[in-house]
C-alpha cells in the first residue's frame, strides 16, 4: 500500500485584477477551496501529484507554484506566480503589493461564503483581460464580501467591472460571477473561496 509521510495541498488561486496607487502596484487574488493540486511524498521519498483541475493550463501553473513551495525555491517564479504563492500562505480575499521582486500583503480579509455564491465560466489561463481598478474600489469589494452588503458590492461592480448584479469580473481563469442567489446555468462551475492557508500535513505513522 502506498502511504504518504508528507502532503502539500495547494488551492487554485484566481487573480481578479490589478491596482496602482502612486508608485504602488499590485494584484488581487481569490484562492479556491474545491480546486486543488496535492503533492504527496512517500516514506521512500517518492512523490505523487493528485489534482482535480479541469484545464491543462490551470494544472501547469499551479503545479509549478506548488512544486516551488514544496522545494522552498520561489525565486524563478514570475510576479503573477509569486503573488499566487503568497495568497496560498494566507487564504482569503487578498490585495498584494509588488515591491521590487518581493510580494507584501496590503489588505487581507475572509469572504462570507454563507451569503454569496461564486461561479466561474472557465477559460484557459490568461492575464490579458485583467482590469486595473482603483485601490479603493478593491477595498470596498473586499469589505462588501466580508459583510454581505449586496448594494455596495453591486454598485462598485457596475462602475468598475463587467456587470453589476450579479457581479462579473474577468479573471485569470475565466469570467467570475458573484451573486447573493444560487444560479443554475450550463458551463458555469460553482467555486468556494478558501479562507484558510495552504495545507501542509506530516504523517506520524
Amino acid at each position: 500500500m502506498w502511504m504518504y509521510k508528507e502532503l502539500y495541498s495547494c488551492p487554485l488561486v484566481i487573480i481578479l485584477g490589478s491596482f496602482n496607487y502612486d508608485d504602488l502596484t499590485g494584484l488581487v487574488t481569490l484562492p479556491v477551496l474545491n480546486f486543488r493540486l496535492n503533492i504527496l511524498l512517500s516514506q521512500n521519498n517518492e512523490t505523487r501529484v493528485i489534482h482535480n483541475l479541469p484545464r491543462r493550463s490551470w494544472y501547469e501553473q499551479l503545479h509549478r507554484v506548488c512544486i516551488s513551495i514544496y522545494s522552498d525555491n520561489l525565486k524563478h517564479l514570475n510576479n503573477y506566480e509569486k503573488v499566487i504563492a503568497a495568497s496560498m500562505f494566507y487564504g482569503g480575499f487578498g490585495l498584494y503589493a509588488l515591491i521590487e521582486d518581493k510580494v507584501s500583503i496590503l489588505s487581507l480579509d475572509f469572504v462570507n461564503k454563507k451569503h454569496y455564491y461564486f461561479y466561474i465560466l472557465p477559460s484557459d489561463l490568461s492575464f490579458s483581460k485583467l482590469k486595473e481598478v482603483r485601490l479603493e474600489d478593491w477595498i470596498v469589494v473586499q469589505f462588501a464580501l466580508r459583510e454581505g452588503i449586496n448594494k455596495l458590492l453591486y454598485n462598485i461592480c457596475s462602475k468598475s467591472f463587467e456587470k453589476g448584479a450579479p457581479c462579473e469580473i474577468n479573471t485569470s481563469h475565466g469570467l467570475l460571477r458573484i451573486s447573493d442567489k444560487n444560479i443554475s446555468e450550463d458551463n458555469w462551475i460553482r467555486i468556494f473561496p478558501d479562507n484558510a492557508p495552504l495545507r501542509h500535513v506530516v504523517s506520524t505513522v
